[in-house]
């Protein structure tokens, strides 16, 4: 029981990494064996950070339904146990707000998000802490308070600045940032940013139609 045990925490651990790090594929075999070993051994702690990261897995790889089952199950365990505020449900809870905000249901998402702030603030996990200010960019964005938004945008690209390795939302903050900065009439800083960028991307496609429209010339 205690190797698998240990088994069971390294792969948690190993699994978590390789999901802020997108490498997907691996993430995922190595969280659902963390889970099943987690059972056998009866450690339901490890259960619910496994269920929790494979809630946030699930997300990224957008299994919006799937992800809101695994992350509903994981907080319903951890309530069981009493760490609803414990610092590994923090990034679960989060996750979930996400999900929401995701599907439209910013109110909800919010809650969430609310839960999630004060286990993060006395608990610092900084990828999820970027997580957290972007996602309350996002909520922000979506309720049309765009200055808000981009403060929030602008804290997440701060914090990830203090991380050891890059973290993929490092890009997309910036790119949202861009977006609320248009939305808000600042058309300088991204044409500015369309001057210097090195590739036509999604994104800076995107963007580019975004500003044709605020000119007035939807043809281009």
């Amino acid at each position: 029981a205690d190797d698998a045990e240990i088994a069971s925490l390294g792969l948690m651990n190993l699994g978590v990494a390789e999901t802020w790090t997108l490498r997907l594929d691996d993430a995922e075999a190595h969280l659902q064996q963390g889970l099943e070993l987690a059972r056998k051994a009866g450690r339901p702690f490890v259960e619910v950070g496994c269920l929790g990261a494979l809630g946030t897995h699930a997300h990224l790889a957008h299994r919006l339904t799937r992800a809101d089952e695994l992350l509903r199950e994981a907080i319903a365990l951890a309530e069981r146990h009493g760490w609803a505020t414990h610092p590994i449900i923090g990034a679960t809870y989060l996750t979930l707000g996400a999900v929401q905000i995701d599907r439209g249901m910013i109110a909800e998402g919010e809650r969430w998000l609310a839960t999630a702030e004060p286990i993060l603030a006395d608990a610092p996990e900084p990828a999820a802490s970027v997580g957290l200010a972007h996602t309350q960019g996002m909520a922000a964005f979506a309720s049309g308070r765009l200055a808000d938004a981009l403060a929030a945008y602008r804290e997440g690209e701060r914090l990830t600045g203090q991380l050891r390795a890059p973290h993929f939302l490092a890009v997309v903050e910036r790119a949202w940032q861009l977006r609320t900065q248009l939305a808000l009439g600042e058309t300088e800083p991204v044409r500015e940013a369309l001057a210097a960028a090195q590739d036509g991307g999604a994104f800076t496609l995107g963007l580019t139609g975004r500003l044709r429209l605020h000119e007035g010339d939807p043809a281009a």
